[in-house]
């Protein structure tokens, strides 16, 4: 255990985008081997989009700890993580925010130089859990499509859209 007071953070694997942080009063010598000890079903995230609860499940959430910094455990959707199968590394945004919009029935979304993973979490503005979409982006794509299939139509939807190195994105649409 360290002398240093530590914090746990809760980030989207693969991706790295933190989805919270917490301390606590006694740590203990082993972290958890999973986030599910903390998060039940799911990880509910109520501050990115106002009156909307998405539920980020448990399978998608990882888990480490590191030093304690006040000013990250106040900003946690702020930062994203690097280095993760190594000794993790917690960062601000470096670029501007995702262009991402929707053209029935494709998600829009433009960037630059991600070369990576992007992954996007669909709610219903109703309710349910959410669908998951992913694409694999080259570091000479700038623009995305991916095809929003198996909505309901006329629904409304939230899009939560997540890129490496890139703030959280959400976009709101009917489907069609």
């Amino acid at each position: 255990m360290s002398q240093t007071p530590q914090m746990d953070v809760l980030y989207l694997k693969d991706l790295g985008h933190v989805l919270g942080i917490f301390t606590r009063n006694s740590e203990p010598g082993d972290i958890e081997a999973d986030a599910s000890a903390f998060v039940g079903d799911g990880l509910h995230l109520r501050a990115l989009k106002p009156g909307q609860d998405l539920v980020v499940p448990p399978a998608l959430i990882g888990l480490f700890r590191t030093d304690r910094n006040w000013r990250q455990i106040l900003s946690p959707l702020n930062l994203y993580a690097t280095h993760l199968d190594t000794a993790p590394v917690l960062s601000s945004f470096p670029g501007p925010a995702l262009t991402v919009a929707y053209a029935a029935p494709n998600l829009k979304i433009t960037l630059a130089n991600v070369g990576a993973t992007i992954q996007v979490l669909v709610l219903d503005t109703a309710g349910g859990a959410p669908v998951q979409f992913s694409a694999a982006v080259t570091t000479t794509q700038t623009n995305v499509s991916l095809a929003m299939t198996g909505l309901i139509v006329g629904h409304q939807y939230n899009a939560f859209v997540f890129v490496p190195a890139y703030p959280i994105a959400v976009q709101t649409f009917t489907a069609a």
